[in-house]
């Protein structure tokens, strides 16, 4: 049996962390797709999540010196398991992606695509909780970030 882990994908073009081409996207605006052990995993980050994040370093720095303020350790939105596919069954290089989140008042499937060097992504959010959303779907186009920025770093490439 292949390890699930080492399928060819194209290039291993599926890992890394997946930047949102559009600004102004009221879904993902991040992906980091990783292999996880002997799977694959991705984890998504909406807007408020990267808000989140950056409060969280910039309490770190003003709290730096004072132990008594400083915030307990950052917990991204856990990954999930991402399930690679190939064109086919005997096909080996993976070229599409579908993972699958439970929000609680809310079931999200998301499937990729990879197309040259873009991932396409479509949202299919499935409300559960009585509100009276309407389910709806979303696309999306990521572009891969050439390196990672760390929070706090300066970007001097602009």
């Amino acid at each position: 049996m292949m390890n699930k882990a080492s399928v060819r994908v194209v290039g291993d073009a599926f890992s890394g962390t997946w930047a949102n081409i559009r600004g102004d996207t009221g879904s993902w605006v991040r992906l980091n797709i990783f292999a996880d052990g002997e799977t694959w995993a991705i984890r998504a980050w909406a807007d408020a999540d990267l808000q989140a994040e950056r409060h969280w370093h910039e309490a770190v720095v003003l709290y730096a010196n004072v132990p008594d303020h400083m915030p307990g350790p950052f917990a991204p939105r856990p990954a999930v398991t991402l399930h690679l596919l190939a064109n086919d069954v005997c096909d080996t290089e993976m070229r599409y992606g579908f993972a699958s989140w439970d929000h609680k008042f809310a079931d999200e499937h998301l499937t990729l695509r990879l197309e040259g060097n873009l991932l396409f992504a479509e949202s299919y959010v499935l409300f559960k909780d009585d509100s009276g959303r309407s389910n709806c779907y979303v696309k999306d186009t990521f572009a891969k970030e050439a390196q990672p920025v760390e929070p706090g770093a300066v970007n001097n490439s602009h």
